[in-house]
């Protein structure tokens, strides 16, 4: 699971339907009406489907406006001068931008598993979740923090695509870079039942028409589940401006949405949606990788499918302005030994994620290029707000 927190997109300069809620919509009902709960269809109706009762599954209540997130509150975190010597010789805290017990809580509890299995640490740890403003309550946590050598933050891009929407002031040069240590990929989704058998059907018909097919998500924008969306449709063609995409609380609600027939394809990771792939209920039609997944063998990727569309959701941790030159590189060193252990190895297997890893100036480079793509591509859709 990821963030579960909803806010509303800013500046939206195009007529991209992202519907932040979880009203219900037919799988292929055109955006153009109010849609109303159905059952799950083959094929776009040509009309209205009229209301049925008891739909597969009911749809979630809209979803609420989110309110201004209040600070959390949070244990204290170490201060003062830092010793090669002894460091690190007091509490350190392993904070994370998310809920607790969403991904990035998961995440850092993993790393925290492998350190201690590994004896790559052997100190007081916490791990605090500052979840909220889609990341942004725990990156003004850190922001706070500058100068310690005692916290990390964990975070996913939102890092960047935080500021370049408006929603926070702090950018990436507010944070120093440490270490990315895994990925999970993106995929679109569709019920066993639907007419969509490959990712080539689905591009096709948006093709036809951008808004024939209703595209649920399950985070708020833009996020990877936006962006895996986007780009493939970009690439194959497709007027995206027009794309009629539902965001829902998170990729559990969205699941539900797309078994119930609610939403016509789904946007999610692998992790969050390989029980219902395995069970057969739904089918995969393309993943966001460079190549083929080894948790899902036999889902192509957007590129052999000819659309040049890469999207990783991986997670890293970044320190506070100013950190310690002697702390980030003691955790660079750490993390660089940590990934290549059997125990993290296996926890990458356990959570159905892959192996990523870049640190420090490797990590800054390529945040640069990510930021860079995400605002050449979203930019032009009228995504982003004016620059000031």
């Amino acid at each position: 699971m990821r963030h579960r927190f909803l806010y509303p997109m800013v500046a939206v300069a195009m007529s991209l339907a992202l519907v932040v809620g979880c009203q219900s919509a037919p799988a292929a009902q055109p955006a153009a009406k109010a849609a109303e709960p159905t059952k799950a269809s083959a094929a776009v109706p040509a009309k209205a489907a009229e209301p049925t009762a008891a739909p597969a599954a009911a749809p979630a209540k809209a979803a609420e406006p989110t309110k201004p997130a209040e600070k959390a509150a949070a244990p204290k975190v170490s201060t003062g001068p830092v010793d090669a010597a002894t460091y690190p010789d007091k509490p350190f805290a392993l904070d994370n931008s998310g809920n607790a017990g969403g991904g990035l809580d998961l995440f850092n509890r993993t790393v925290e598993e492998a350190l201690r299995k590994e004896n790559l640490f052997k100190g007081t740890m916490t791990v605090t979740s500052y979840g909220g403003g889609g990341g942004n309550t725990g990156m003004s946590f850190l922001n706070e923090q500058k100068g310690s050598g005692y916290i990390m933050m964990s975070n996913t891009n939102r890092v960047y695509l935080n500021p370049m929407m408006g929603t926070t002031k702090l950018t990436l040069d507010d944070f120093v870079p440490v270490a990315r240590l895994m990925t999970d990929y993106m995929i679109v989704a569709v019920r066993k039942d639907s007419p969509f058998k490959t990712g080539k059907d689905l591009m096709d018909a948006l093709v036809k028409d951008p808004r024939a097919v209703t595209l649920g998500v399950g985070s708020a924008p833009p996020s990877n589940d936006h962006l895996n969306l986007i780009y493939a449709a970009k690439a194959a063609g497709v007027n995206v401006s027009r794309l009629n995409i539902v965001t829902f609380s998170a990729g559990g609600d969205l699941n539900a949405q797309l078994l119930g027939g609610h939403v016509g394809a789904g946007s999610t990771t692998v992790a969050e949606s390989l029980p219902q792939y395995k069970s057969g209920d739904i089918r995969f039609l393309a993943i966001s990788a460079p190549e083929r997944s080894k948790f899902v063998p036999d889902v192509p990727t957007w590129k052999e499918l000819g659309y040049q569309a890469e999207v990783k959701h991986w997670r890293a941790f970044w320190g506070p302005k100013d950190m310690p030159e002697v702390a980030r590189k003691y955790w660079i060193d750490t993390f660089t030994k940590m990934v290549k252990t059997d125990t993290w190895k296996q926890l990458l297997e356990r959570n159905g994620w892959e192996y990523e890893f870049a640190a420090g100036d490797d990590l800054a480079k390529a945040m640069k290029e990510e930021a860079k793509l995400a605002e050449d591509v979203l930019g032009p859709l009228g995504i982003l707000p004016p620059k000031k």
